[in-house]
């Protein structure tokens, strides 16, 4: 009987020792924490200006027409960002303003255009990629649509994206070299637009969000 009564209480305190140390209960809680909030890849933000070259004028181009260029929009879609570094390295696609820019109203005296504000991952890139979708010109006698040859806009450029950290890129627009125009007797005149980008600033500053 002693011995019986011996092995009941070895029993008992092994489950008691077993209740209070439960390891899938220590997990569940650390898994928990993680869950809310301590897995938190970090991230930065880049921002976008779209800006005309100063003084530039697409006045110039229309001297055989004898018209001046009132309105040149373009239609935005997509933008990607190409990633040198870390384990995602490649092209990204970031949500932009999607919509009509008039490259006519870039410039320094008026505005400047946000193309973007997005959260994107820390690291190295070097290109720029966005979608231009179709185009116009608006002139006296009419508008009429631009001929864009290749849809796809790329610029390459060198930026670094650091943790909780703003990097606004001015992309400038040189408009004179981007737009070509073809007249003929008795018909349309053919508008050709091959965008001609270049890198105007590149700044960093602290994200307070």
């Amino acid at each position: 009987m002693k011995k019986r009564a011996l092995l009941f209480t070895v029993i008992a305190l092994f489950f008691i020792t077993l209740t209070n140390c439960n390891p899938g209960t220590e997990l569940q809680e650390e898994l928990l924490s993680i869950n809310n909030g301590n897995n938190t890849s970090p991230t930065g933000k880049i921002k976008l200006v779209l800006n005309s070259d100063n003084g530039s004028s697409l006045s110039s181009v229309m001297v055989s027409t004898k018209e001046d260029i009132l309105n040149l929009f373009i239609i935005i879609k997509g933008l990607e960002v190409h990633k040198t570094s870390g384990s995602d390295a490649g092209w990204h696609s970031l949500p932009i303003e999607e919509g009509s820019y008039d490259l006519m109203a870039l410039d320094n005296n008026s505005w400047a255009e946000l193309i973007s504000l997005s959260e994107i991952t820390p690291g190295i890139y070097n290109k720029l990629r966005f979608e231009v979708t179709s185009a116009e010109v608006t002139t006296i006698s009419g508008i009429y649509t631009v001929d864009i040859p290749s849809g796809k806009i790329k610029i390459g450029l060198s930026f670094t994206i650091s943790e909780d950290k703003i990097v606004e890129i001015t992309m400038t627009i040189d408009p004179q070299k981007s737009l070509k125009v073809k007249t003929f007797k008795n018909k349309d005149p053919k508008y050709t637009l091959n965008p001609v980008f270049k890198i105007s600033g590149v700044s960093e500053e602290e994200d307070i969000d």
